[in-house]
């Protein structure tokens, strides 16, 4: 779904768009949400000034099941079953993990109890303007900005074979914080002696800046079943990069 409205004048134009998309997964209980909000504007002020600029939020959503070769991947435990055995049973009268090798998370299972989530906030702008100082001189800027904070979650219900310490139990939380600024600043001369003879010479500066962070906490061994969060944990491990 997308919603825009666009308008402006002779001298100035601007546009707003909101979009938004929900998708849900080929394996259960996967999905992808995300929503967008743009804005950009242009302007005349003068014969000799332009500006523009844009800004951009999206928002994305994801729940993501365990794949590849785990204990706990969906394929594996699949794999490892025969057609006769009902995957529909997943859990026991306790809620525990019931698969038909024990060994391996059932599929309903671990796409159920095992969920891997992210939720993705990220900005994008830019700034241009630019100035025809005299007839041969021109001068342009441009700024931009490219940020965004991943918050990611796995976690392993009890009785799942994939956490550190097997059937325990487990959260994951990782917090990925990026940011990217660049500029460019930009004097062009450009002056015609003839129609054979042409003078052009350009100077300027430009700067960019990238910064990452990475939060990583990791919490086996669930003092209490299906409370998910950090201080619920006997271990707890830290790392930040």
């Amino acid at each position: 779904n997308n919603v825009e409205i666009t308008g402006g004048n002779e001298k100035t134009g601007f546009r707003v768009s909101i979009g938004d998309t929900r998708q849900g997964g080929v394996i259960p209980e996967t999905d992808l949400g995300r929503t967008s909000v743009r804005i950009s504007a242009n302007s005349s002020l003068s014969d000799k000034v332009e500006v523009s600029g844009s800004a951009t939020y999206i928002r994305t959503s994801s729940t993501m099941a365990q794949n590849g070769s785990n204990l706990s991947g969906v394929s594996l435990g699949l794999f490892r079953m025969p057609v006769t055995f009902d995957v529909r049973n997943y859990e026991t009268s306790l809620g525990y993990n019931n698969s038909y090798f024990f060994v391996y998370d059932n599929p309903l299972y671990t796409v159920n109890n095992n969920p891997f989530t992210s939720n993705v906030d990220r900005f994008l702008g830019n700034f241009y303007a630019s100035v025809d100082i005299t007839e041969n001189l021109k001068a342009s800027y441009r700024l931009g900005v490219d940020a965004y904070v991943d918050q990611r979650q796995q976690l392993f219900a009890l009785s799942s074979n994939n956490s550190d310490i097997r059937g325990a139990g487990q959260i994951n939380e990782n917090r990925l914080i990026g940011r990217q600024i660049y500029g460019d600043f930009i004097l062009d001369y450009k002056k015609k002696f003839s129609d054979k003879i042409t003078f052009q010479a350009q100077g300027g500066h430009n700067f960019f800046i990238d910064d990452f962070v990475d939060f990583f906490s990791r919490g086996p061994n669930l003092t209490i079943p299906n409370f998910y969060n950090l201080s619920n944990v006997s271990v707890l491990s830290l790392n930040n990069i």
